[in-house]
């Protein structure tokens, strides 16, 4: 039986929310472009992109050079509170995982704005995987990493 629980990661942001909550829903397929060194490819297979049930295929560059395939589904959209939740249905990124599912919230704290992640993880095995890597601390990383390619795009883009 893996471990279980959840991941949340809070990372500081310097651009408008609203624009990572479109990113992640209704422009998902424009991610390549804005931060190509962290996402090769988006492909809907299904449904309409931002949309609830829509199925998304993506090729992410879950640790700098290493290229992941991850396919994922829109579950919920709450835009009074600022947030989506993808259900990741397959893929190589479900080789360390049973469950995993992904919340994206803009959330502030005094005039800070973040973008907070929240990681609901049940692991396949209880300790690291066979080359003893930590998962938790690559998907740390990783979106970490884009969460700042997004956000500097968005600055870059402002000026």
């Amino acid at each position: 039986m893996g471990l279980s629980g959840e991941k949340v990661i809070h990372v500081e942001i310097k651009s408008p929310g609203e624009g990572f909550l479109d990113i992640f829903g209704v422009k998902k397929y424009e991610l390549a472009k804005v931060c190509p060194d962290v996402v090769q490819s988006v492909q809907l297979l299904e449904g309409e992109w931002g949309a609830i049930g829509c199925r998304i295929h993506s090729h992410l560059f879950l640790v700098r050079s290493v290229l992941i395939s991850e396919e994922s589904s829109i579950i919920a959209i709450d835009k009074e509170n600022k947030s989506l939740i993808y259900n990741i249905i397959g893929g190589d990124i479900m080789n360390e995982y049973n469950k995993m599912h992904v919340k994206i919230q803009v959330t502030s704290q005094g005039e800070t704005n973040f973008l907070t992640w929240t990681l609901t993880l049940v692991r396949k095995y209880e300790e690291g995987n066979e080359n003893g890597v930590n998962p938790e601390g690559v998907l740390v990383d990783f979106v970490t990493r884009l969460t700042n390619s997004i956000d500097a795009h968005f600055l870059k883009e402002k000026n």
